[in-house]
């Protein structure tokens, strides 16, 4: 079987001879290293099965950017891919230039990978067979020849062909031309045994970016599984996709919760939101001082920090208290948990009068200390000192010709329109606290009258419209009730999530219980300028203080979905190789301690980077379910499970009793 890695543009030459000498393909497999042209002769160095990206069908020339057969010849490489979806997409590479490439490296005894497959719209279109039939046309039978079907719809998207459609597309290519085919549209760990089963794939043209040998190791050795971790199973409306404060929470009180999303989508839906006394408070008190009533949160359809029903129903709640025509809007743009340019259309559907400022969330929902930031956002909001605009739809578009994405639309007042002033009442719709808490503590201090979706922090003085869910018999309690020690290490950007969301809500630790926080970097804009962020320390860390006797750890990377959320591919790649690396020290670390580990993730984020057109970022969440791997080769696991089954397993693998209040089960077998 013929497994082929292409590298696109990663792995500099230090990096690619690190990963050749670690690497040993499995018995029976034949594999084809394919690194970018910089990288390639640090591969063939190594003695492993070499392709270049491209070949050209000159021996020579002024064809700039490009590489002869002679060239590569001499370097030592054993072949080419040509016809790559990239290369046809963003360098206009035709059927006859992929002939051409194709029938001259053959002829110079290179052997060739020649790509093929369809984009989204022609498979929709119903063209799948009509495009590859003109594809496979060009080429001709060679011993040395393998075709790759890389469906262009299943590459980056996190859509992959089932195997099915794989098995269809390759029988069909296989009745035009006598070559081997491979299969090449998200292959991964979890879907290649089953794809590499059809009949008529004959091996993988893998396009995955990231390195990943020691996850996919300890997916190899132990007994594994997979998690639903959005929707239903985390109390979230069905299709929702998870966070991270719904998962840790969720996780860690191991049962399904109501989440804040439904409790106030089922509170419009059943009417009691528009009598909801702190909401309609808020109103009458500025009716009764002949004062605005102010409306900031998060604009969008995303349902992490907010959902745009929820300020519509706001909306709705002011014209039956006949506060209308003097309710103002503050949209903060999103950009991570939906599509980067998304705010057109959504501020689009709101009603033009009322919006009376606007910042990206990167600005108005910072929770990383950068108080420059919630400053800016402040001015806007309330003194208007900033850009000021004609109308929030011009400016944003404006934005979008700058290329700045919604998340970092930077602050601007819309004119004639009034500022959050003295007298006038505000409400905060967000309703996930921690990134709502800078900008609240800014107008508390002020001494506005706030009244907020949920109970951002303890101590706040304001009105909240609805209170936290009491959590009893979580698993740090758990822990703390059979006296057994606990560690609990994040970074900043992950640490509220494995202590105060893991807990439950609460702040307090439990006896027994150790915090260990790592700052997050505060040097970079953003985190694909450092998409390392804190990894190594937090491995070092909890490395150093597992070995001192605890019963239960729980450490969280943060980097594949803070640096994914930046739509930034080439960082993602660098996030997921650190973190994948740091979950080697981990493992290594617990199993010397005498300990197993589970290893998951909360919600999906860096799997898919790329939106269905297979160009644009994508940088929001998944609604995918999550893998799970048990280090330990004597224990089955059921065949699926929800993130709510996880401390019910770790309960049973401690021995511990699951309390009644758990609903979650145990996946061990």
């Amino acid at each position: 079987m013929l497994i082929a890695g292409n590298w696109k543009m990663y792995k500099w030459p230090g990096e690619t001879r690190e990963f050749c000498a670690a690497f040993a393909p499995p018995d029976g497999v034949d594999a084809v290293l394919c690194p970018p042209f910089g990288s390639l002769g640090a591969g063939v160095a190594s003695g492993h099965t070499i392709y270049a990206q491209n070949v050209h069908w000159a021996d020579e020339g002024a064809f700039t950017g490009e590489v002869s057969t002679s060239i590569l010849l001499e370097l030592g490489v054993r072949g080419a891919i040509v016809g790559h979806s990239e290369r046809r997409q963003y360098f206009g590479e035709t059927d006859d230039t992929v002939q051409m490439r194709a029938q001259h490296a053959l002829e110079a005894g290179l052997g060739v990978i020649a790509c093929v497959g369809e984009l989204e719209a022609e498979r929709e279109r119903g063209e799948t067979e009509d495009v590859l039939r003109r594809q496979v046309g060009v080429l001709s039978p060679h011993e040395h020849l393998v075709v790759a079907y890389e469906p262009v719809w299943a590459i980056g998207t996190g859509k992959t062909a089932t195997p099915e459609i794989a098995q269809e597309a390759h029988a069909f290519i296989k009745s035009l031309l006598d070559a081997p085919v491979l299969y090449g549209g998200s292959v991964k760990p979890e879907n290649a045994e089953e794809l590499l089963a059809q009949p008529d794939v004959d091996g993988a043209h893998a396009v995955e970016l990231s390195g990943t040998p020691v996850f996919d190791a300890l997916w190899a050795r132990y007994p594994h599984t997979t998690l639903d971790a959005s929707g239903r199973a985390v109390g979230l409306p069905e299709g929702q996709m998870g966070n991270s404060e719904v998962g840790h929470l969720t996780i860690g009180s191991g049962r399904i919760l109501d989440q804040d999303l439904q409790r106030v989508n089922r509170a419009i839906e059943e009417g009691s939101f528009f009598e909801n006394a702190a909401l309609v408070g808020a109103f009458e008190r500025a009716k009764h001082r002949g004062t605005n009533v102010h409306l900031l949160g998060l604009v969008s359809y995303g349902g992490v920090h907010s959902h745009i029903d929820h300020l519509r129903a706001l909306l709705e709640l002011a014209r039956r208290q006949g506060m209308a025509e003097r309710t103002f809007i503050h949209p903060f743009t999103d950009g991570r948990d939906v599509s980067p340019h998304a705010a057109l259309r959504d501020l689009a559907e709101l009603p033009q009068a009322t919006i009376a400022s606007v910042a990206g969330r990167y600005y108005a929902m910072d929770r990383d200390q950068r108080w420059d930031r919630t400053e800016r956002a402040y001015e806007a909001l309330c003194v208007g000192r900033c850009t000021q605009a004609h109308s929030v739809l011009d400016y944003v578009q404006a934005s979008y010709y700058r290329g700045v994405t919604d998340e970092f639309v930077e602050p601007a007042a819309i004119e004639e329109r009034p500022r959050l002033g003295p007298g006038d009442a505000a409400i905060f719709f967000n309703f996930r606290p921690d990134r709502a808490r800078q900008l609240t503590t800014k107008l508390v201090d002020a001494g506005f009258d706030l009244t907020t979706m949920t109970r951002y922090q303890e101590g706040f003085p304001c009105p909240v419209a609805f209170e936290e869910q009491n959590v009893a018999e979580t698993m740090a309690e758990v822990l703390a009730e059979h006296g057994a020690r606990q560690l609990h290490v994040a970074e900043t950007e992950k640490y509220a999530h494995v202590t105060y969301f893991f807990n439950g809500g609460r702040e307090d630790e439990w006896p027994g219980e150790t915090r260990i926080l790592v700052p997050s970097p505060r040097d970079v804009p953003s985190y694909d300028h450092k998409p390392e962020m804190s990894a190594r320390e937090v491995a070092s860390r909890f490395c150093d203080e597992i070995g001192t006797g605890y019963a239960f750890a729980v450490v969280n990377f943060a980097n594949p979905d803070m640096v994914g959320h930046t739509g930034s591919i080439p960082a993602v790649t660098k996030a997921v190789e650190t973190t994948d690396k740091c979950l080697g020290e981990v493992v290594e670390a617990v199993e010397a301690a005498g300990g197993v580990s589970l290893i998951t993730a909360d919600h999906g984020n860096a799997e898919q980077m790329l939106e269905a057109d297979g160009t644009s970022p994508h940088t929001a969440h998944t609604s995918n379910p999550v893998p799970l791997v048990l280090t330990d080769e004597r224990i089955a696991l059921a065949a699926k499970g929800e993130l709510s089954d996880l401390v019910p397993t770790a309960l049973d693998l401690l021995g511990f009793a699951q309390p009644l209040q758990m609903s979650g089960k145990s996946l061990l077998r």
